[in-house]
């Protein structure tokens, strides 16, 4: 049976101390064996009795909150805040150009809202040409457009512009809910797919915006034709 250097220590200290004792009151200090019992269990079995008990540490537990453990995001310069404005609301939703692929989203944003409003532009000063019985007529062909009517300037405007909203916001809520459902960067294929719709979309604003401005240098010459008779 192994017996530690503790127990021996403390039992040598427990004999000297009961034999001093008997000279002075022979029965009074004799220590019982259920004494030695309760010394032995408090004694301690670490081999090693000089070893310093390790020590208990009163630092206050801190704990760390699932939103603390997130990166800080940077905070947004006034050039990104005055293109988060502009190109509403799908740049303001990007994760501060902390993705590559974000990056050049927001500037395919950027790209597709600017020739977006070019297209409006050209489409409402064709739409306000003269409506004149003998000349050429301006009227809007989209039917997506057209629910207010084909020369309601407000209705085509506005309905152009929920189109714009509609899919500048889906372009980047979809790609954030698959990465928050099925896992990091599963969204990257549906960014790139929105980078190339963004793109397509450029090239069609700018192919309408310099088609309306066309037809609205022929819709005044036939107003002024018409005025001329």
């Amino acid at each position: 049976m192994f017996v530690s250097k503790s127990f021996l220590r403390n039992l040598t200290t427990v004999a000297i101390v009961v034999l001093g004792a008997v000279s002075v009151r022979a029965q009074a200090l004799i220590p019982t064996a259920a004494n030695v019992h309760a010394v032995a269990e408090v004694a301690s079995p670490n081999p090693l009795p000089d070893a310093p008990e390790p020590a208990v540490s009163s630092a206050p537990i801190v704990e760390l909150r699932p939103e603390a453990l997130r990166p800080e995001r940077p905070a947004r310069t006034l050039s990104s805040r005055a293109l988060g404005i502009f190109a509403y609301p799908g740049y303001g939703m990007l994760d501060q150009r902390n993705n590559d692929l974000e990056q050049i989203e927001g500037a395919a944003f950027v790209a597709e809202r600017a020739s977006s409003v070019f297209d409006g532009a050209s489409t409402y000063i064709m739409l306000d040409t003269p409506f004149l019985p003998d000349a050429m007529q301006a009227t809007e062909a989209d039917p997506m457009l057209t629910l207010f009517g084909n020369r309601n300037k407000v209705g085509v405007l506005a309905s152009g512009a929920a189109l714009e909203l509609a899919f500048n916001g889906a372009s980047v809520a979809i790609p954030h809910i698959l990465d928050r459902t099925l896992g990091k960067n599963v969204g990257d294929p549906a960014r790139v797919g929105t980078i190339f719709a963004a793109a397509i979309l450029t090239v069609v604003h700018i192919h309408l915006a310099i088609y309306n401005l066309q037809n609205t240098a022929k819709l005044m010459q036939s107003v002024k034709a018409v005025n001329g008779k």
